[in-house]
């Protein structure tokens, strides 16, 4: 068979191209969408992305294990995806106070939020907890120490879990 064929053929999950040589991803011709937007443009698929999503419960699922899954927002998140997300009953790994904002305000559920990173600031501690994140990472004792003094500010509780690497000089980030 040839690139070329009468119908669309599928090269690779997602894309596909026309008789006359014409590239499509998920059914939107990229031609059409570079002339209109400019390049470079970053073309995700909605049907690929639920697709996705239910292949991978669906194979904890078949295992029969207590699972949940997250998405790591530094990925890519913006709203349209925290919606996908959350219709598809993932849960969401944010890094910062901008990550939260945006899966917020797409009326993301707080709990389902893991908020990480080894260096987060007093305030995106003090605005996870006041905003009810659900869970917080811990790395280090200055952030437990953080968050417990912030949490009993506002007179709240938080679910933590604490990274640990034993024994191990990581040579990273100060805060590790």
């Amino acid at each position: 068979m040839g690139i070329k064929e009468k119908n669309a053929k599928n090269i690779r999950e997602g894309f596909s191209m026309d008789a006359s040589g014409s590239l499509a991803f998920d059914h939107c011709d990229l031609k059409i969408i570079s002339q209109k937007y400019g390049t470079p443009c970053y073309v995700y698929s909605e049907n690929l992305i639920r697709k996705k999503c239910q292949e991978y419960k669906q194979a904890f699922s078949r295992n029969q294990v207590d699972f949940e899954i997250l998405y790591t927002s530094k990925a890519f998140l913006v709203k349209a995806m925290a919606h996908i997300l959350d219709d598809e009953s993932l849960s969401l790994d944010v890094a910062s106070a901008g990550e939260i904002a945006i899966a917020l305000s797409a009326n993301f559920p707080p709990e389902k939020i893991y908020f990480h990173g080894n260096n987060k600031s007093k305030e995106e501690i003090e605005y996870a907890l006041k905003k009810g994140i659900g869970t917080i990472m811990v790395d280090n004792e200055f952030e437990l120490d953080t968050i417990e003094e912030m949490a009993k500010k506002i007179n709240t509780n938080v679910k933590i879990i604490i990274r640990i690497i034993p024994g191990i000089d990581a040579h990273t980030h100060k805060h590790m």
